[in-house]
């Protein structure tokens, strides 16, 4: 979608929406306003799917937020986007890709993206008032429910405000950082940063990705300074070269203190930073940093403040690594922001409000402003999922298992003994089926998963992995061979589950049902066909063990759809210092006593189990001594729910 196409798509839109404002009905006026602006647009077919997503999106949800007094009135960013000269070309073209690429609803941009990051933009520090400033906040979202895709937003509106230096702190792992990287490439870049990749696929796929592809002519340039290769963080032979600030440089790097020192080192001895009589070096104001913390409650905060009995922070308090870098980076600029994201926000908000110190200056409280992310339309969590309590309407979405785990697994020898469950098959069944209803109704190249998760042991996921191929091979033997008992079991769960289902969920919950119909099942049928002569659902083992790598990129380059049933479950990975790692993220506790463990762990935790630790870690007889618990066996209420209070 090019810049005509994006001013063409809107007046439709607003057109549209006249012309169901005076009482036509939305689909006449849909084909009326496509039959008129058709002509004009690059894809008449876009367009109409277009209007379709924004007639039938409604959301009352809007973004909410405190800020301090003096951050209240500022209008800055609004002013600047007014101004004649202002090109707005990173957020626009931002914009164009969520629509036009990802088919993102407009008002979805609008409600979570534009309007948040508009009232960010004008809280944080004006780049252009060459005065020091300062500005830290923090912003509050559900999990999984579009926080990158906020601060990606927030990052182009800054690049084209005239920020100069931008940090982001993504993760405490390669794998993590790299994953962060790969999106502000394809969103806010549009290049390939990997060299690795580059030279492995030489040939083979572009260096332009994502965004790029747009036909935008950008007025200024960004320079990476890390990539997207595992390796690609922030490095010693990095730190050492001095660059140019004149056009703006972005920093995708570990919350990790090796190197958080080289960035600190590479910034504090750069020639455009000026020398103070007391060896610290400051930039300018024309130099502006935003420092933006993924998963700001991680790691980023103090946890070795020490309070007196008054509950004051005593003088003699210590400060971890990582905060202390994070504000030695900030310090270095006279006009410089902060924007933590995280979905837990209590760490964040009980930092001692007024820590400030000569050395190190503020802490990462967020005193000038806080924003909750408002939940995006068709967002399922577990409240939609599960219900807040017994009283709650839910999704008719789950299937009650009566199969016990004790008929399968043996609970002495944690060895299987019994055939795969019938339960176990008929799922593998549905996920087949809704493979091919996603595809029908043209979700061809997103990606499906099926996770199968009932032990922690690698060699019983081993031998499950072999009984799930088996029987997905007998599966595919009959329907390539054309077994009709097979199918017209799959059509009996089609036309007994499927379909009663979604008539439910487009009764009960017809908001997240807009565009959803149910299809025949002959085009289902046809479509299971197609995907199991195909080979197109693959079936992998996920545990340190294995070499099976889910790899979505890779599929996404060559459009082709990843299909996988994985059998897995939650990672858990415990270091040496007592520090805990769930599915690869590293958790932020700051509640623990005594870190210091004599022994490492890396295992996975099976559905329906715990795995107990204690807050004395090095002394406390926890999962490591007993291993997992069943949940069944646990005996205790919930007495605290968090972010939902907070959010009110």
């Amino acid at each position: 979608m090019n810049q005509n196409d994006i001013r063409s798509y809107e007046a439709a839109f607003s057109l549209c929406l006249g012309e169901i404002e005076k009482g036509m009905d939305s689909e006449d006026a849909i084909n009326k306003i496509a039959a008129m602006m058709g002509p004009l647009v690059s894809d008449a077919k876009d367009l109409r799917e277009y209007l379709y997503r924004e007639v039938s999106f409604s959301s009352n949800d809007i973004a909410s937020m405190i800020c301090a007094k003096d951050k209240k009135d500022r209008e800055w960013w609004n002013k600047l986007k007014q101004s004649s000269g202002f090109k707005g070309t990173y957020w626009n073209r931002y914009k164009a890709y969520l629509s036009g690429t990802k088919k993102w609803s407009q008002k979805t941009i609008e409600k979570s993206i534009n309007e948040p990051t508009d009232h960010i933009m004008n809280y944080i520090s004006d780049p252009n008032a060459g005065v020091p400033e300062k500005s830290y906040g923090a912003v509050f979202g559900y999990v999984q429910s579009g926080k990158t895709a906020n601060y990606i937003g927030l990052i182009n509106k800054a690049v084209d405000a005239g920020y100069k230096i931008i940090i982001v702190l993504a993760g405490m792992h390669n794998n993590l950082r790299s994953q962060t990287q790969m999106r502000i490439d394809e969103e806010v870049l549009g290049f390939e940063t990997s060299i690795e990749y580059l030279r492995q696929k030489a040939g083979l796929v572009p260096s332009v990705i994502g965004v790029g592809n747009l036909n935008f002519k950008m007025d200024k340039s960004i320079e990476a300074l890390t990539s997207r290769d595992e390796k690609g963080d922030f490095t010693k032979g990095r730190a050492g070269v001095s660059r140019q600030y004149d056009q703006p440089k972005i920093f995708i790097v570990k919350k990790q203190n090796t190197v958080l020192q080289y960035v600190f080192d590479n910034l504090s001895k750069n020639h455009a930073a000026i020398r103070n009589s007391d060896g610290t070096s400051l930039f300018p104001c024309e130099y502006s940093l935003l420092v933006i913390d993924d998963e700001a409650d991680q790691a980023s905060v103090n946890t070795k403040y020490k309070t007196d009995r008054s509950g004051d922070v005593s003088d003699d308090s210590e400060v971890s690594k990582i905060n202390e870098l994070i504000r030695r980076i900030l310090s270095l600029f006279s006009c410089r922001s902060y924007v933590g994201y995280t979905a837990t926000p209590y760490a964040n908000i009980f930092i001692p409000p007024q820590i400030s110190d000569d050395d190190l200056e503020d802490d990462l409280f967020p005193k000038d402003f806080i924003v909750c992310l408002p939940k995006p339309a068709g967002y399922v969590g577990a409240l939609e999922f599960f219900g807040e309590d017994d009283n709650s309407e839910i999704m008719p979405l789950r299937r009650k298992i009566t199969t016990q785990l004790e008929d399968f697994i043996d609970i002495e020898t944690k060895q299987i003994i019994s055939p795969l469950p019938d339960e176990l098959k008929k799922a593998i069944l549905y996920f087949i089926i809704i493979v091919a209803a996603r595809n029908v109704r043209g979700q061809t190249l997103d990606p499906n998963s099926m996770l199968i998760h009932i032990n922690r042991l690698t060699d019983v996921q081993s031998s499950l992995k072999s009984m799930v191929e088996d029987y997905f091979d007998e599966v595919q033997s009959y329907i390539n061979g054309g077994d009709t008992d097979i199918l017209n079991t799959m059509r009996d769960i089609w036309e007994n589950d499927f379909v009663p289902t979604t008539t439910k969920m487009q009764q009960d919950f017809s908001a997240y049902m807009e565009g959803v119909k149910c299809s025949e099942w002959c085009s289902i049928e046809t479509e299971i066909k197609r995907i199991i002569g195909n080979h197109q659902i693959r079936i992998f083992e996920i545990n340190g063990k294995s070499d099976d790598v889910l790899c979505y990129k890779e599929f996404k380059d060559e459009e082709r759809q990843l299909n996988v049933i994985a059998i897995g479950g939650d990672h858990l990975t415990i270091s040496t210092y007592g520090s805990v790692a769930i599915n690869g993220i590293w958790q932020n506790e700051t509640y623990i006593n005594s870190q210091t463990s004599s022994e490492s762990i890396d295992i996975i935790i099976p559905n329906g189990e715990l795995w107990i630790m204690g807050d004395n870690r090095g002394h406390s007889t926890d999962s490591r001594n007993f291993g997992t618990v069943e949940l069944g066996d646990v005996l205790g209420v919930v007495i605290l729910k968090k972010h939902k209070d907070l959010e009110d």
